[in-house]
């Protein structure tokens, strides 16, 4: 950490060998594990005058990796903060054997697509991508709520599919079916979102969690960027639906006992 500190001093001062952005982005890849678990989302878009445009993960990526020289300084204070937590729990390491964070609980939903590898079917609707989240969420966290056990919120009963009291965190879930009109979509989660938080000190923030069973979001950057705007939404993950005979590996690759 201390290497790539070094290096990202040089690029933003404009004095570095012409190898440096190279050895960045060569340390920032071993390291890039520990700085999304220690860091939360910081998604930067860039758009372009053709409509384009891209998004990168953090200021770190966008000033050093790509080159954005405008996000270099955020990007270094991004990596002063990371160095920090890292120092502090290398000085006390019980502090990251009980981490359970948004952060880390974002890492976790999206191994969904690894998690369903040695199922006899993919996903095949929204309750199943729930019981598989619930088995996910309830293995790091002693508290999870389903929609049926979630206060009402108001007037209208406002039920997000699962809160998780410790981190004040709610989880809305959405199937993308063959049947399901993806422009309302972003609708119907604009809608809900208010009614979940407001009046409801319980929980401050929301992860929204699309599984694309059809493959109709065929670029979901547009879609993920635009409802991370909102101040609780804590992040938005979009997961390709799996295949049907993908899920589980055949017999034939599995290891065989030589015994």
């Amino acid at each position: 950490m201390d290497q790539l500190l070094k290096l990202a001093r040089e690029i933003q001062d404009g004095k570095y060998r012409a190898s440096a952005t190279d050895d960045f982005a060569s340390i920032y890849g071993e390291l890039e594990d520990v700085i999304d678990a220690l860091m939360p989302p910081n998604p930067v878009e860039i758009r372009f005058i053709n409509g384009t445009g891209l998004v990168y993960k953090n200021q770190i990526d966008a000033g050093f990796v790509a080159g954005r020289v405008e996000y270099q300084s955020g990007g270094y204070q991004e990596l002063l903060k990371v160095a920090g937590k890292l120092r502090q729990r290398i000085a006390n390491p019980s502090i990251s054997r009980d981490e359970r964070s948004i952060t880390t609980t974002l890492a976790s939903l999206r191994r969904f697509r690894e998690c369903t590898q040695y199922l006899a079917q993919p996903p095949a609707n929204e309750r199943d991508v729930q019981d598989i989240i619930w088995i996910m969420l309830r293995a790091q966290f002693d508290r999870v709520e389903r929609e049926e056990t979630l206060p009402r919120f108001g007037v209208k009963a406002y039920r997000p599919d699962f809160g998780v009291p410790d981190l004040r965190l709610l989880l809305e879930v959405k199937f993308i079916g063959s049947s399901t009109q993806v422009g309302n979509l972003q609708d119907q989660l604009l809608a809900d979102l208010q009614g979940y938080i407001d009046g409801n000190p319980r929980y401050s923030s929301v992860i929204l969690f699309v599984y694309d069973h059809a493959h109709k979001l065929r670029d979901p950057t547009k879609f993920e960027v635009d409802l991370r705007r909102i101040e609780e939404v804590a992040d938005v993950i979009v997961i390709p639906g799996v295949a049907a005979g993908l899920s589980r590996p055949t017999t034939d690759t599995l290891p065989v006992d030589s015994e």
